[in-house]
């Protein structure tokens, strides 16, 4: 197995995973409605998966004109959905931030 796609397949899923927690955090923090510290750990969990989006370009960069004959890799399939997947939530939360301060914003 090519060492390079291994290694970087878990720095992508490292970051997202990171990227996820911090969203999490992020929208516990939404739910007491303390926007400051939901904002800021949104905009940690965006480092992160900047971070894994960086790693997975470089790869897909890497291979570009030798895809043909190289071996298809699961742990760079579950990698890339992993980064899908969480700035998918990412991208989610941050809407509802807006939402919920609009939302507050309007009734107090």
């Amino acid at each position: 197995m090519d060492n390079k796609i291994v290694e970087t397949s878990f720095d992508i899923i490292f970051n997202a995973g990171e990227a996820r927690t911090e969203c999490e955090r992020g929208l516990k923090a939404l739910e007491e409605l303390d926007y400051e510290t939901a904002e800021n750990h949104l905009k940690t969990a965006n480092e992160f998966i900047v971070k894994a989006h960086t790693k997975h370009t470089e790869i897909l960069q890497s291979y570009i004109g030798e895809m043909e004959g190289q071996p298809f890799y699961m742990i760079f399939s579950h990698a890339q959905d992993t980064l899908m997947t969480i700035n998918s939530e990412i991208l989610i939360a941050k809407h509802l931030i807006k939402i919920s301060k609009a939302l507050y914003d309007k009734i107090k």
